[in-house]
């Protein structure tokens, strides 16, 4: 079908010739067939790169051009960014594209002006929690990677917020786009929609095992490698790039990924070409630029040299951007990842290679799903420049070879199970429930449920009736609910922790926490760390003497008690990694460089920049708790806990850091220079600012800008404060 067959306005059909759209793909096609663009419900199950997303554009463009407003829900925030750069080419038609992905206390009045919002499932549902107006004036929702329905730790979020969406009069026409999953058709009936499915793809996909230099593919065709490096990934990797392709290796580990990247990298340095070689060289002087050097930014630039990179949720955003646009580039020839890069961005490759299907869970070494190795699988051929995508499985003997072809190449993906059951997931959601209406009957909450794809799987919601029952009993022992002429109601603590969007679990540890003794810095964070919603580090055999000595020395500034390690070892070992956790926290608010606490407690610095977005939200969290509880030398002492965090600083630097532009590294060289408030740098002369190391002229002119606006802003204000607030930069 041709693009001027569709009834669409000329300007939507010339901006997509202008992005080279001139034919639908076959699913994009059935898609239009099949009403999506007369307000149908549907879900879209088909491959990477099959069009999806495309299908979604014309649904909300045309709604929006008819005076309608669009929300695209997406899994993660680097979806989110992809998805705004590439809606952006509506605004030359008058459409205001937005994303929102963070600042869960929030109604979101500054949201409304967007024609698109793309939010995460998370912050969607943060909005609700706090009656946001924005969902009722939305027409279409599409609902982007539905198939992670099925994620337990997520899962339950996004059936919520779609179940709600249902619920909405009039309701909005909702589109799921989805990978092809075994039970698609389940999900289509839960939204009322229609199923269309696909397996069609711009590159044809072939699927295979290699084992003895031989690539045995599901047509029947075979491939002989040339094996040189005596490491099977490294030898497919080098194969596809004397062919003129790139590859993907998957591994299952971070150390993994960066040792088979360094592997690679000798080989592939020399099928590099001399251009090649200078490009990767100013990649380099980029990444290099960017400020960070630790053991692991100084291993990838070793590697980028060389045309490889390894790509892990330990590097830095910086450090994965300037890897993933070197690879679209073609510089970088391969990418060593962790799995978490198939279901992020968007990076084809022509081969993939899954160099290990096997992960440790808990100690124990285990097969990966299905859908997760077809989701990796997904990820070969590159529209364009590939004739065909390769997958490819490594074996390590004849038997691992059969049993890999008939359950991955062979196999078909795990059915899409609601995760809505599990008591961890209801304490949030039954509460946001309760407190997002006055008050609430059980039958009006049990309603809820029985729209949900949970009870559209189960036939009903008598099999999870027990588990809220109990989330029911815990949120009313610990006074978030309490019942009222025989309806259920929040407590102002209730509704706070709904808002706050913390588990109420974490809120009854905080509590409790805040209650048992004086509050220090490493007692408090590690407090945090102890609660469901803050992701603890891996305790590594050389990191287990200096905690555990460190524990011994500092038994009294914990509020938590402590395990013993001899009657319960495995519980001690997890305390251990909480403290871990603590350490980085406190570490960074000492000031020490990021540098020093990569190659010290061996992580990443995405591990620092993502440990330390989430404490500071649970510090926010439990300052609004503790103001609600009328506790305020804590709120003080947490409102502080929180800035120092977010900053990386000692409390002394509080009075200069929240400038744009100065950050903590130039605060603490104002500070060693005298300048230790906003009136000091109102007194100091420009020239002696430029002239401190880091700052220069440009940046003290901002500095000095900024501090002229507050005092203006000061001198309107009557009786005001003697030190201004300076969080709107």
């Amino acid at each position: 079908m041709l693009i001027d067959e569709l009834n669409l306005p000329e300007q939507v059909l010339k901006t997509l010739e202008e992005h080279g759209v001139k034919r639908l793909y076959p699913p994009q096609e059935a898609a239009v067939r099949n009403g999506v663009l007369n307000g149908k419900n549907a879900v879209l199950a088909a491959p990477t790169a099959a069009g999806k997303t495309l299908v979604a554009e014309l649904c909300m463009i045309k709604k929006v051009l008819e005076g309608g407003r669009a929300l695209y829900l997406v899994p993660l925030r680097a979806i989110a960014n992809e998805k705004f750069q590439e809606f952006s080419k509506w605004c030359g038609l008058g459409v205001k594209v937005g994303v929102s992905t963070s600042d869960y206390d929030s109604v979101g009045y500054e949201l409304e002006k967007f024609d698109i919002l793309i939010c995460t499932n998370e912050k969607a549902d943060a909005l609700m929690r706090h009656g946001s107006s924005l969902f009722s004036k939305v027409n279409v929702v599409v609902a982007d990677e539905v198939h992670l329905l099925n994620e337990p730790s997520r899962g339950a979020t996004l059936e919520v917020v779609l179940t709600k969406l249902k619920k909405l009069a009039p309701p909005p026409q909702i589109l799921a786009l989805s990978a092809t999953i075994k039970n698609a058709d389940e999900i289509s009936g839960w939204i009322n929609g229609v199923l269309i499915f696909s397996d069609w793809r711009p590159v044809p996909l072939k699927e295979g095992v290699f084992f003895g230099g031989v690539v045995e593919f599901n047509d029947g065709t075979f491939s002989i490698v040339e094996e040189h490096a005596g490491n099977a990934a490294v030898d497919l990797a080098a194969d596809t790039v004397k062919n003129g392709g790139q590859a993907l290796i998957f591994e299952s580990t971070r150390r993994g990924s960066m040792a088979i990247a360094s592997a690679s990298s000798s080989v592939i340095a020399h099928l590099l070409t001399r251009q090649e070689r200078r490009s990767l060289r100013e990649i380099v002087a980029e990444l290099i630029a960017s400020g960070e050097k630790n053991k692991i930014s100084e291993r990838l630039a070793l590697t980028i040299e060389r045309g490889v990179a390894f790509h892990h949720a330990g590097l830095s955003a910086i450090q994965r951007r300037i890897v993933e646009h070197g690879f679209k580039e073609n510089l970088i020839k391969v990418i060593c990842a962790t799995p978490t890069l198939a279901a992020g961005v968007n990076l084809p490759a022509r081969r993939v290679i899954i160099r290990n299907y096997r992960r440790s869970e808990g100690g124990i070494r285990t097969p990966i799903p299905v859908f997760e190795y077809k989701q990796m699988a997904g990820r070969a051929g590159r529209p364009k420049y590939d004739v065909v995508g390769e997958a490819i499985l490594v074996a390590k003997n004849g038997k691992e070879k059969s049993l890999l072809m008939k359950r991955y190449v062979k196999g078909e993906p795990e059915r899409v199970e609601s995760k809505l059951s599990s008591e961890n997931a209801l304490r949030c959601h039954v509460l946001s429930l309760v407190a997002s209406s006055n008050e609430m009957t059980e039958e009006e909450l049990l309603s809820f449920f029985s729209g949900s794809f949970y009870a559209h799987q189960q036939g009903g919601y008598v099999k999870i009736l027990p588990a809220i029952k109990n989330v029911l009993k815990f949120l009313l022992d610990h006074g978030f609910i309490r019942v009222l002429n025989e309806a259920l109601a929040a407590s102002l603590l209730g509704k706070r922790v709904a808002e706050v969007y913390v588990d109420p679990l974490s809120a009854v540890k905080i509590v409790n926490g805040l209650k048992t003794m004086p509050l220090s810095e490493i007692g408090y964070l590690h407090l945090i760390c102890t609660t469901p919603d803050m992701p603890r580090l891996y305790l590594t055999k050389k990191d287990y003497p200096f905690f555990h000595e460190f524990v011994e020395n500092n038994k009294d500034i914990f509020m938590t008690e402590i395990p013993d390690y001899e009657s319960d070892p495995v519980e001690y070992e997890w305390f251990l990694s909480e403290v871990k956790t603590a350490f980085l926290l406190k570490e960074w608010i000492s000031e020490v460089e990021e540098d020093v606490i990569v190659d010290f407690l061996d992580v990443g610095a995405g591990d620092i920049y993502r440990l330390v977005e989430i404490a500071e939200w649970l510090t926010y969290a439990a300052s609004e708790i503790a103001k609600t509880l009328g506790m305020t030398d804590e709120t003080r002492f947490l409102r502080k806990m929180q800035e120092r965090i977010k900053y990386g600083i000692k409390e002394e630097l509080l009075g200069i850091v929240r400038l744009e532009g100065i950050g903590r590294v130039r605060a603490r060289i104002l500070f060693n220079a005298g300048i230790r408030s906003i009136n000091d740098l109102k007194h100091t002369s420009l020239e002696k600012i430029a002239s401190l190391p880091k700052i220069g002229l440009e940046t003290a002119r901002k500095i000095k800008d900024q501090v002229s606006s507050e005092e203006k802003k000061r001198e309107l204000k009557a009786g005001g404060l003697n030190q201004v607030k300076l969080t709107e930069f």
